[in-house]
């Protein structure tokens, strides 16, 4: 086969098993997934996520304006997230992660991106990935929730000194 053929029939495979997985998902979720399909289409999302912002737009006197492509830029990344919190519901990891990885490139600070893709990781046993995500979001602001989950990571590799470390940190921050 060609490049293009198997291109064309990996791409095959994959819809198939995407249709497969969409229909086994409980009909709430197939919807929203289905609807967040169509909004990507409409966004250009499926093409290309690095796109560069639109010019500022002009004011009727003809000075520029702050215009509203971080705004869409935000919003865009935001919709990632939540689609890709669908897709890991659904058991679509893979697809998932790129979501996620979109919207952070988009959003670097996003912090609930971060604490999605760090559970996802989590549930994938891959420690080193997640421990990275957890460190750079408690690098960015003090997080509980991220801390605690760095100390169940390190208590699972039973380096309680690092973990009993991070329990206090995250105790300190929320003592609930």
């Amino acid at each position: 086969l060609g490049t293009k053929e198997k291109q064309t029939s990996s791409n095959t495979n994959t819809n198939s098993l995407r249709k497969s997985l969409i229909e086994k998902s409980p009909p709430l979720l197939q919807r929203l997934i289905l609807l967040a399909d169509s909004y990507l289409e409409l966004l250009g999302e499926k093409k290309s996520l690095s796109k560069a912002p639109s010019p500022p737009e002009q004011a009727p006197d003809g000075q520029k304006t702050t215009t509203d492509a971080s705004f869409d830029t935000k919003l865009k990344a935001q919709f990632l997230t939540n689609y890709a919190y669908l897709m890991l519901l659904s058991g679509q990891f893979e697809q998932a992660e790129g979501r996620l990885q979109s919207s952070l490139r988009l959003n670097p600070f996003d912090d609930l991106a971060m604490n999605i893709l760090a559970e996802l990781y989590i549930q994938l046993q891959l420690w080193k990935p997640a421990l990275s995500v957890l460190s750079r979001l408690v690098l960015m602001r003090p997080d509980a929730r991220a801390h605690r989950k760095i100390g169940e990571i390190y208590q699972i590799h039973d380096k309680f000194h690092t973990a009993l470390y991070h329990y206090s940190k995250a105790y300190e921050i929320d003592p609930n």
